[in-house]
């Protein structure tokens, strides 16, 4: 696999392009858009427009700006009007793009800098293997390090964004294997829980959500861990996701409440729901809270070990974006809506189950998306309906339910208790945490159950130890090693991150930190 940087020391004058198509409408100027490549020996190269660009709000995710030079990974987004104008603070901390002022609200800019391939520290950038007049790029800055290892400029260039929220390469062209930093889970809790709080979430709200996204980073489930406080971070900047707002909860019965969760964090809405349920199942034996307008809680299974902790047993329902078609249909219809239980034990490990009703988690499409790998074929299809390796495409296209038919009604049943009881958003109708354009409204539904509801505690205990020896110790097929209980994998991997840390690629570190560097917090301890 070729890297661009041979081809880029042949470079030695400026390059002119012209953009006649940005499809994702980053930029606000009509017609055609100039501007020039500068190639020099640095460790960046730098774009710069003829005029000024004014960025939409409604799309702010861009390539690296200025002083955001990182092209990988979930990158800063751009504030928008209406968050500047509620958030004076931030307004006055945020980058100046350009060397004069403005009396617009919108940031401009008019330059960007992108890897240089030509030097050895930059980020290895892929060039097309011969001309063509239209790329499909993941994103503008892949697309100008490709250009500039070619030999000539090439007008009225035709840029296609195939997913706006990565800016790696396509992974079915990138390498599978990439050298990993451990981060110390307590270091990780604390500058999530610091950002978070940069960006107008209260201490109390911030240490809720930094502890149950560390949780899924030590569990193993890293496709809904740390990584994804960018994309949060991004709902907040485009006033879709409210980091001030407190959910409101209204009892209905002894047994059950519903809280309004007001745009806030799930994370907050659903520990808060998740609580009420405890208490009243700790005096009735059996309590549940539907929660309404709300927001992605991350990982399933940390709710669950919340009611663990408590030693209750629990149901957890969530709905989501549409992402998996009616069993025999092609269009996106139903979410990738986690199913999760748990139930405490005696002396061996408790039951947690947390699954999707899809053969794979979405977020795992994401996560090789941003880490430049391909996907198994079995997982997704295209936007034609084709299965696919290529995890852009297959964010096009659908997810495949868990065995037909049955995943496909476990999705339909997710919504039906999250989201229509809930009174939040269903049949397709949730918008998803990628999506910056409007409020999320999912909703979740939360139950809590006593153990000892209908036997005493220590006999429910010692049912689940003879449950898990049965499990566990059954015969194995042909070709198996070890049968493990359901969450056992994860507990153990749990226990290998604290001792270790917690893997990161290094792009995944620098979208953090600069996440971290666009409010003024301190990088990320490595």
């Amino acid at each position: 696999m070729s890297d661009g940087r041979q081809n880029m020391r042949s470079v030695s004058t400026a390059l002119e392009f012209h953009l006649t198509d940005l499809v994702d409408s980053v930029f606000a100027p009509s017609g055609e858009v100039e501007y020039t490549i500068k190639p020099s020996a640095g460790k960046y190269v730098e774009l710069r427009f003829a005029e000024t660009l004014v960025l939409r709000g409604r799309r702010p995710q861009i390539p690296a700006l200025s002083k955001f030079p990182h092209p990988l990974g979930h990158l800063p987004t751009i504030p928008n009007k209406s968050y500047l104008t509620q958030n004076p603070e931030t307004a006055l901390k945020r980058p100046i793009y350009t060397p004069h002022r403005s009396n617009s609200s919108l940031p401009r800019i008019n330059h960007i800098k992108f890897p240089n391939p030509n030097n050895e520290a930059s980020p290895k950038a892929q060039h097309p293997q011969s001309p063509e007049k239209t790329y499909n790029c993941v994103s503008l800055g892949t697309f100008l390090a490709a250009s500039a290892s070619q030999s000539k400029p090439y007008p009225n260039t035709k840029l296609t964004f195939i997913h706006q929220h990565s800016t790696s390469i396509m992974a079915s062209e990138a390498e599978p294997q990439q050298s990993m930093t451990h981060i110390k889970p307590t270091s990780l809790e604390s500058f999530a829980q610091r950002l978070l709080e940069a960006n107008s979430v209260s201490p109390a709200h911030a240490a809720i959500i930094a502890k149950a996204l560390v949780l899924a980073d030590l569990r193993g489930i890293d496709t809904h861990g740390s990584q994804r406080l960018p994309s949060y971070l991004a709902r907040i900047r485009n006033g879709v996701l409210s980091p001030t707002a407190v959910p409101v909860l209204t009892q209905t019965t002894p047994v059950a409440a519903h809280i309004d969760g007001k745009n806030a964090f799930g994370f907050v809405s659903a520990h808060q729901g998740m609580e009420a349920a405890i208490a009243a199942a700790k005096v009735y034996g059996i309590g549940m809270v539907s929660i309404s307008h709300s927001n992605h809680f991350g990982m399933s299974a940390w709710l669950v070990q919340q009611a663990l902790d408590a030693g209750l047993m629990s149901l957890v329902f969530t709905n989501s974006s549409p992402a998996l078609p009616a069993w025999g249909g092609r269009e996106k219809l139903m979410g990738v809506s986690p199913i999760a239980a748990g139930a405490p034990a005696g002396k061996t490990k408790p039951f947690i189950l947390d699954m999707a009703p899809s053969v794979a988690a979405r977020g795992k499409i994401y996560k090789a998306l941003r880490r430049g790998e391909k996907i198994p074929g079995d997982w997704a299809l295209d936007g034609e309906g084709r299965p696919t390796e290529d995890p852009a495409e297959a964010l096009k296209g659908v997810m495949l339910p868990m065995g037909g038919p049955k995943g496909s009604g476990l999705a339909v049943m997710m919504d039906v208790f999250s989201g229509v009881l809930s009174g939040s958003a269903f049949a397709g109708g949730v918008t998803g945490p990628y999506d910056p354009s409007k409020p999320a409204d999912v909703g979740h539904f939360l139950v809590a159950i006593k153990p000892d509801l209908f036997m005493d505690m220590e006999a429910f205990k010692e049912r689940m130890d003879t449950l898990y020896q049965k499990v566990v110790g059954s015969e194995k097929m042909a070709g198996v090693d070890r049968i493990f209980f359901p969450g056992e994998i994860e507990q153990e991997t749990m226990e290998k991150r604290l001792a270790g840390g917690i893997p990161f690629v290094q792009a995944e570190i620098d979208a953090l930190n600069a996440e971290a560097a666009l409010v003024g917090v301190e990088k990320l301890e490595v």
